[in-house]
């Protein structure tokens, strides 16, 4: 059987409908707002600063709820009763799912 992407059935050809699902959303932590839950994805960003993330419990596939923002610009994440606060130019390097 065919799919047509468009999702118009081809009359007598045995082709199916379906639809086309979107991926996710993906946006920079930076630009999430406060009482947001997301997921995230890996740091576009050094090694290091990605096993330091690794260390802190910051891992891909973990869900977060943003919380505030800092005096300089950063965040405070949340998840479960730990609470993190990442500087502004690490959460530009940080991208979430939603």
């Amino acid at each position: 059987m065919a799919i047509r992407q468009n999702g118009d059935r081809a009359p007598g050809t045995g082709t199916i409908e379906a639809a086309v699902t979107d991926a996710p959303a993906v946006e920079r932590l930076s630009d999430v707002a406060a009482g947001a839950t997301v997921v995230l994805s890996a740091p576009r960003t050094e090694p290091r600063l990605c096993r330091r993330l690794a260390q802190l419990g910051l891992r891909p596939g973990m869900a977060v709820t943003i919380g505030p923002r800092t005096a300089g610009g950063g965040r405070v994440i949340k998840s479960g009763t730990s609470r993190y606060a990442i500087d502004r130019a690490t959460l530009e390097m940080m991208d979430v799912l939603r």
